[in-house]
């Protein structure tokens, strides 16, 4: 006998088996640097709002800003954030020494947003959707794929490499209180595309080329 206790939840009855229409879902997004991420994820939202999902959404670098890890956060240009957040990410998985502790905590937010809609932790949110961005390292993926199996969806991203990195030099100029110049930019764009795409010196850093 299966006992539902979401009263939210769906279901259909095929040979004396119960198969749920509407359980949770996990998004993991992978993307490099360059790509419009929020325009891929409003299009996922509405698309699941479409039929009749509700959408949570997690940014992990927003989380690791937060206590107890407070990372440290240098906002004087676009350049110096995003290498101030790599390098915040890649120290607390050396500190943990776990290649995977982003999916730890993005496993652990699931959870606590599961716990808002259900007062259980271990109720299922049926027809709750949670996206996670972003995802860099492929024990991140395994992990989430261990945690969720086939409630855990990759979406990967892509645009040209010639688009990223126009888009990058849009950005890079455009939140550079420092006024550098153009070259310096150019330099800084393939800098962060070449560090995103795979970190070779580092332990426990970004590896996207492997996930995608």
């Amino acid at each position: 006998m299966v006992k539902v206790v979401n009263k939210n939840v769906k279901t259909v009855q095929n040979n004396n088996l119960l198969t749920i229409k509407n359980p949770e879902i996990i998004f993991g997004i992978v993307a490099p640097i360059g790509v419009n991420i929020d325009y891929a994820i409003d299009s996922l939202v509405t698309e699941l709002k479409s039929v009749n999902y509700i959408s949570n959404f997690l940014k992990l670098t927003d989380l690791i800003q937060q206590p107890p890890f407070n990372v440290p956060v240098d906002d004087s240009s676009f350049f110096s954030r995003y290498t101030s957040l790599i390098k915040g990410a890649n120290a607390l998985c050396n500190r943990f020494n776990s290649p995977d502790f982003l999916a730890k905590l993005a496993i652990s937010w699931v959870r606590n947003e599961r716990k808002k809609i259900t007062q259980d932790l271990s109720v299922p949110a049926f027809g709750t959707a949670y996206i996670v961005r972003q995802f860099k390292r492929i024990q991140e993926i395994e992990l989430m794929r261990k945690a969720y199996g086939r409630k855990f969806i990759q979406v990967s991203l892509y645009v040209d490499p010639a688009l990223r990195k126009e888009w990058l030099l849009k950005r890079l100029s455009e939140n550079d209180k420092h006024l550098t110049s153009d070259a310096e930019h150019e330099k800084q764009a393939i800098e962060l595309i070449n560090r995103d795409y795979m970190e070779e010196d580092e332990i426990h850093g970004q590896e996207v080329s492997e996930i995608f």
